[in-house]
């Protein structure tokens, strides 16, 4: 963020997935497809974007909540130079941070697929 000095920035990640262990809030259905992130360190505009990219290609989302201090590295981002529009794009995922991560394919592809359309529409500039 402070060499290439970047327009806008977007952090994806995995977020939780609903399991036998938990499935309480915070926590999506496996296949939900992308999951666009409203709140700390998500500027407005970009998740505004995002969803209507998804809307346009009938691409699956659903929103979350993120609170102070994510786990992404969108905070870094958001905060470095002169500071950085973020968003946040998560999928699901299970048994994070072990050797044994999991995420469906589908949800990559669908992540995949809202980025460009993302970009293809012009990012914020619609």
């Amino acid at each position: 963020g402070y060499l290439t000095k970047p327009d806008m920035a977007i952090a994806v990640d995995g977020s939780h997935a609903k399991c036998y262990a938990y499935s309480g809030e915070g926590s999506f259905d496996f296949d939900a497809g992308a999951i666009i992130g409203f709140g700390d360190h998500s500027y407005p505009a970009i998740a505004e974007a995002l969803i209507a990219a998804a809307k346009a290609k009938n691409i699956p989302y659903v929103t979350n909540l993120i609170p102070a201090h994510s786990k992404t590295n969108a905070g870094r981002l958001e905060y470095a130079g002169l500071g950085i529009p973020t968003g946040v794009v998560e999928f699901p995922m299970r048994y994070a941070h072990s050797s044994v991560e999991i995420a469906d394919i589908n949800n990559l592809a669908m992540v995949s697929n809202l980025l460009t359309e993302f970009l293809m529409m012009g990012g914020t500039k619609q």
